[in-house]
Parts: C-alpha cells; sequence; structure tokens
C-alpha cells in the first residue's frame, strides 16, 4: 500500500489513511496539501466516490492552534497595500471592497485574484487561484501571522 499523492508507503508518525470509500491510501498530510492547492474546487469531496474528505486545516495546522489576524498584502499597478481579512462570504466582500477602494477600481470591475501563501504546516509557498481560495488563503495568513 502507498500514498496515492506522494507514493510512499506508511512510516512511524506517518501512517496511510482510507478518507473516503475508495480503495486507495494516501497519508493525512499529503491529501490535506492537495485539498489545499486545489482550495476552491474540489477540496472537500472525493472526486470518484463522492465521498466528503477530512477537514485539510486539521492536518496542516500546527500543533498549537496558532492564528493571529490575518493580513493580506495586495501588489497592483506597482503599487503594495496590507488588509486585515476575515474570512467567509463578508471577509471577501469586504476584502474585494477595499482593494477597489485602495486603486480606484469601479465598484463592476472584475477582479482576477492570486493568492501566494506559506503552506501552514512546512512553510513551503503555494499559490493559490481565484476567489474560491480566499478561505484558504485567510487560514495560511492568519497562521503565518502567529509564527512572527
Amino acid at each position: 500500500d502507498v500514498c496515492w499523492v506522494c507514493l510512499d508507503g506508511p512510516s512511524p508518525g506517518k501512517p496511510l489513511m482510507r478518507p473516503c470509500k475508495c480503495p486507495r491510501y494516501c497519508h493525512s498530510v499529503c491529501i490535506a496539501r492537495w485539498q489545499l492547492q486545489s482550495a476552491g474546487s474540489r477540496q472537500t469531496h472525493c472526486d470518484f466516490c463522492q465521498s466528503r474528505l477530512p477537514e485539510w486545516k486539521t492536518a496542516l495546522t500546527p500543533a498549537c492552534g496558532c492564528e493571529a489576524p490575518a493580513v493580506m498584502n495586495v501588489n497592483f499597478g506597482g503599487r503594495t497595500y496590507s488588509f486585515e481579512v476575515q474570512p467567509g462570504p463578508e471577509g471577501y466582500r469586504r476584502f474585494t471592497a477595499a482593494i477597489r477602494q485602495a486603486f480606484s477600481l469601479p465598484e463592476d470591475s472584475e477582479l482576477n485574484i492570486t493568492f501566494t501563501c506559506d503552506e501552514p504546516n512546512s512553510g513551503s509557498l503555494l499559490t493559490l487561484q481565484g476567489a474560491g481560495a480566499y478561505d484558504a488563503a485567510v487560514h495560511c495568513a492568519s497562521v503565518s501571522a502567529a509564527r512572527r
């Protein structure tokens, strides 16, 4: 048996698990990273059996549960602004409204957002695409802020 994500077998402290009804195995951290990198698209359910997958934050958030107010830096047109952000639809609405105001963009302008953040467990750099990845990016920013 091997992890379908990294193709390694089980090891001490890194057992294999079955996250859904499918007959394949993975490490909890491997599937959590896959879910995080897929934030906004397929992170909550298996593509094959449609079973709900484990919450990725559990496997990737440091044991201390460290979180702090999340801050995102936005670069646009050669300018950078920092915004304190909150998760959820209302947090995203406030975030996009603040971006439009800061950069004098019309209210009806479409935003194409890419988030670059540190993966909570390892600190490796990730790129998350689109509005659907907003809550994942907020969580990563919160954990990163707590580390600092």
